[in-house]
């Protein structure tokens, strides 16, 4: 089923072990991951690497941004806000400022302790320090 979903998918979200699941792969690589999902028919594949940071390949070309360092503190809500991060910037800002901010919503998530049902705003980001991410 999730594989049908991505195929259908014009932008799929996935971590290194989420496509290795889909494409039934042992590759760690997150740029050959990508490329892979890719040949099913998404435009953009965002294959985040927890601390390494993340690849985006989208119509064909890679960007990749780094993970912001922060003192790790609770993982739950991290992907969700690199999402929300990311799909937040889709209208009217370019890929690399989509991952700049996403990447900078998940290294807030993780700053928190538990769940959080807000997003931050961008003042909160600059009050953390991140504001030279999202520019």
């Amino acid at each position: 089923m999730l594989a049908e979903l991505a195929a259908s998918s014009d932008i799929v979200f996935t971590g290194i072990e989420g496509a290795q699941i889909l494409l039934g792969s042992i590759k760690s690589d997150a740029r050959v991951l990508a490329e892979e999902l890719a040949q099913w028919g998404p435009t953009d594949v965002v294959t985040k690497d927890g601390a390494r940071g993340c690849t985006v390949l989208i119509m064909g070309e890679h960007l990749d941004e780094p993970a912001v360092p922060v003192t790790f503190v609770h993982p739950v809500g991290a992907g969700d806000s690199f999402v929300a991060g990311y799909l937040e910037c889709l209208l009217g800002l370019s890929a690399p400022a989509r991952l700049r901010t996403a990447a900078a919503m998940k290294a807030y998530a993780v700053t928190i302790p538990g769940d959080s049902e807000l997003l931050p705003t961008r003042p909160e980001l600059a009050a953390a320090n991140l504001v030279d991410v999202v520019r």
